[in-house]
């Protein structure tokens, strides 16, 4: 019936789909942006551990990456064995993942607790700010493991026809996260480390709901004697390497775009890294909203496409494109206009500089949310077409060739201004090359109808 309905009632199901998760997403970004909030006001020193907090970020997207790229891979394998009937394969890609994982998680975990001064300092800290950076890793890599156990089950939760449970994990346990900060941060007096321990804390409250799936026995995936096969690992890697390559290619910016305002700032470098926080905080929520239209509408193009209905493809895109566009306009106008008090937020140190700095970055900046919308819906529509390469080279440039050689070349030629510019001339070049992809995808799906 519900198959039924996502092709018969294409506008219900797109309004059901989109709407969950665009809450599941919108959830995950109020964490961070609460975590990030609450560390820019720590007594005294809360605009060192904002900056602390922005250098170090790279070093979690890595792990994000390598997360993503089994959770995602794995459950991908995992749900076309089941469907093909195959559940000892289907056991033994859970068990061969979560192993995998489990390993990644300890590497990390024995790297964030060994050599934390090294890779802060390589990641750009540099005098007082090392040491607050050393302490939030620190903190945060004892928490590794699950961090990637999490990432793992969710995807596996999720495609064992449990949506609902998924949801729930990740948005109650990022209200945890949110609670536990505060009361570590203040009440505690535990400061950065409080914010960074809460942060790891709510993967393991996460993965305590999801337990929920098996006590119920609602489980059709299981643990069984470990048995390595490179074919699977190979088709796992595959199915998750677009994925993961998203998740780096943030890491990537983040740590180019630190070092380049951090060189042209000089003096006032931590200000600039501060108001570039602010706003990549607030691009962030953008984002994840677009990334919760896209998960909506993935599944609806998917199936629509498998029937070959090629006009209900058409409405997804169409609704998908206006819901996008009208979100992006939505945060813009809200974001633009009172970004005065949205700064505020981040700036417990009254800095009239970063204040000044923010707005100019926050205008210019989040004029990509308009394009970067339309870049995802297109994103979406191509990969569930069966165009994952179309769908590769968008999220590629859009994601890290154009941002990153961007970034160099605008910046040696208009300083901070043309760091903030970087990401919308990267994301309206990119809607250039989503736009001709679109369209010769739809010219050769008619062609292969009037041929049928």
């Amino acid at each position: 019936m519900l198959q039924d309905d996502r092709i018969s009632k294409v506008g219900k199901s797109f309004i059901k789909f989109v709407s969950l998760n665009i809450l599941s997403m919108l959830a995950m970004s109020f964490y961070i942006l609460a975590d990030t909030i609450f560390v820019a006001n720590i007594p005294e020193i809360g605009a060192e551990c904002l900056t602390a907090l922005q250098l170090v970020l790279p070093f979690f997207s890595l792990l994000n990456g390598f997360g993503v790229l089994l959770g995602v891979g794995g459950a991908t394998l995992y749900s076309v064995s089941k469907g093909s009937g195959d559940d000892e394969r289907a056991n033994r890609i859970f068990t061969q993942v979560m192993i995998i994982g489990a390993g990644f998680g300890a590497l990390f975990t024995v790297l964030g607790l060994t050599i934390p001064r090294q890779i802060v300092t390589m990641l750009g800290a540099r005098g007082n700010i090392v040491d607050l950076a050393v302490t939030y890793l620190m903190a945060l890599s004892i928490c590794n493991l699950p961090f990637v156990v999490n990432h793992i089950m969710l995807a596996f939760v999720r495609n064992d026809n449990a949506p609902r449970l998924a949801m729930t994990a990740v948005v109650a346990s990022s209200l945890f996260n949110v609670v536990l900060d505060w009361i570590l941060i203040f009440p505690c007096g535990l400061g950065i480390f409080g914010a960074s321990f809460a942060t790891g804390l709510s993967s393991v409250v996460s993965l305590i709901i999801m337990s929920w799936h098996f006590i119920r026995k609602k489980n059709n995936f299981k643990f069984m004697r470990p048995s390595f096969h490179w074919r699977d690992i190979k088709f796992t890697a595959a199915a998750g390497f677009p994925s993961m390559i998203a998740e780096l290619s943030n890491g990537v910016v983040i740590i180019v775009f630190n070092t380049l305002i951090l060189s042209i700032g000089g003096e006032s470098g931590q200000v600039a890294i501060n108001a570039y926080s602010v706003t990549a905080n607030l691009a962030l929520v953008a984002m994840f909203t677009f990334n919760g239209i896209s998960q909506g509408i993935q599944p609806l193009f998917s199936l629509n496409h498998g029937a070959g209905k090629q006009k209900n493809m058409a409405r997804i895109l169409l609704y998908g494109c206006l819901t996008a566009v009208g979100m992006a306009t939505l945060y813009y106008m809200s974001f633009y206009f009172g970004r005065d008090a949205l700064i505020s937020l981040f700036n417990n140190a009254g800095s009239d500089e970063m204040t000044s700095i923010a707005k100019q970055a926050i205008a210019l900046y989040n004029i990509a949310y308009f394009a970067a919308a339309l870049n995802v819906v297109a994103t979406s529509l191509l990969a569930s077409s069966g165009k994952p390469t179309y769908s590769f080279i968008i999220s590629i440039l859009r994601g890290l060739i154009l941002p990153v050689g961007l970034a160099f070349l605008m910046s040696s030629q208009l300083g901070l201004v043309g760091i903030w510019l970087t990401m919308p001339i990267a994301e309206f070049i990119t809607l250039i090359v989503s736009v001709v992809f679109v369209v010769i995808n739809q010219v050769k799906n008619r062609r292969q109808i009037c041929q049928d």
